[in-house]
């Protein structure tokens, strides 16, 4: 409830989906290079969550591309360098 994910500390890799669901809104904050930090080769990290959770990713040079859509669920694409960076439509969205 009301957690806020950091994954500027390294520790985590090799991961290709956040799922922010859950009681209370959400939250993650990420840079291009967090993303190729946690992410495997593919360099595509997909953010699930529901209304009121959040996700902040600023003076990334991210370029906004087609929506997705991979289970009935829509998702927003952005593409910055080598990264991809898929959010659920329903999620709140602060990228630039």
């Amino acid at each position: 409830a009301n957690i806020s994910l950091d994954l500027s500390d390294g520790t985590i890799t090799n991961m290709e989906v956040i799922d922010l669901t859950g009681s209370g809104n959400n939250s993650t904050a990420l840079t291009l290079q967090d993303l190729i930090d946690v992410t495997d080769e593919d360099n595509l990290l997909i953010i699930d969550g529901n209304v009121g959770d959040s996700v902040t990713s600023t003076g990334e040079g991210w370029i906004q591309g087609n929506n997705q859509v991979i289970d009935n669920v829509t998702y927003d694409s952005y593409t910055s360098g080598a990264g991809t960076l898929l959010i659920d439509e329903v999620v709140t969205q602060t990228i630039s």
